[in-house]
């Protein structure tokens, strides 16, 4: 586990079970935020962005998949495990379609969620570094995307955009005729 408590927004319209879970992940390390109803559920997402939502299906006004519908429909990608007592397949090929990232029946063990949990967070990290481009170093040239920046033997060389993205495309692909 990180430094940091991931923070997982869990919302379920069942207090008890809700409660239970909630000190269950506390004690696995994370730090959890509820809510009752895929309203909340929306407006939490928004303003806390979580690192993972878990929601239940069954709930009233807005139910679990309408939840996932709309994330998804915005471009939100925050991880979601969808959970409900329904026990069959189109139940589960549903949230799966919609956008779910994983999906539980109840009553699941404690210990299954949490490495659900821990592998979409793992998945969810290692995204996050791949989506983060690094600095190619080709002999005496080093070209940074991040700074969209250019030294060569160390010196800055002053470029447009589109020189850069030029000169980035070529050392990206060294043996490639461009």
């Amino acid at each position: 586990m990180n430094d940091t408590e991931p923070t997982l927004l869990v919302v379920d319209d069942d207090d008890d079970f809700a409660q239970m879970m909630s000190l269950a992940l506390k004690s696995a390390g994370y730090a959890v935020i509820r809510g009752r109803d895929g309203d909340e559920a929306i407006q939490l997402v928004g303003a806390v962005r979580p690192a993972l939502l878990i929601c239940d299906v069954n709930m009233p006004r807005l139910d679990g998949f309408t939840v996932c519908r709309r994330l998804r429909d915005t471009g939100n990608t925050v991880p979601i495990i969808l959970m409900t007592t329904r026990d069959n397949d189109v139940d589960e090929a549903l949230g799966l379609d919609l956008g779910a990232d994983d999906y539980l029946s109840k009553p699941f063990r404690q210990r299954v969620l949490v490495a659900r949990i821990e592998a979409l967070l793992r998945r969810e990290r290692m995204r996050a570094v791949d989506a983060t481009p690094a600095a190619v170093i080709h002999d005496l040239l080093s070209v940074d995307p991040l700074r969209l920046e250019v030294r060569y033997r160390g010196e800055r060389v002053d470029l447009t955009v589109t020189e850069f993205r030029l000169i980035e495309g070529f050392v990206k692909r060294p043996e490639h005729v461009l």
